[in-house]
């Protein structure tokens, strides 16, 4: 349908110029796209037509060191997003009740290789009393 194509290239042109607005303030190297509004993802002639639109009018707006040193992406969690983000809630709550005087935190990442999600584990002991220097 020509309408709702010329629709999804207007949503597209409007997403990429707040991206573009985005990366310029907060500069985050990667900025990923995810819930309803990826028209079939990555797998989809139609999302990978709505992603390519973004990335073009993101590069014709910013600058091209930025452009080179930003990745636009759907996400790949799908609807297990939240679940997952649940869960490494709720690890960091069970471990700060187990080791209350440590500074938890995690970070996700998809391994390339296997396809699997990982949680790695970062903490460090909080210093039993503080020094000033005067």
């Amino acid at each position: 349908d020509p309408l709702a194509l010329e629709i999804i290239d207007e949503t597209a042109r409007w997403l990429g110029i707040g991206i573009t607005s985005m990366v310029h303030t907060l500069d985050p190297g990667v900025v990923t796209l995810g819930g309803a509004m990826n028209f079939g993802g990555a797998d989809c002639p139609i999302g990978q037509r709505f992603l390519q639109r973004i990335i073009e009018e993101f590069r014709q707006r910013t600058f091209e060191n930025v452009f080179k040193g930003t990745s636009i992406a759907f996400a790949t969690l799908g609807a297990d997003a939240g679940y997952l983000g649940l869960a490494g809630y709720a690890r960091k709550k069970a471990l700060k009740r187990l080791l209350p005087n440590t500074f938890v935190t995690f970070v996700s990442s998809r391994t390339s290789t296997t396809g699997k999600v990982r949680w790695p584990i970062g903490y460090w002991r909080k210093p039993e009393r503080s020094v000033v220097a005067r």
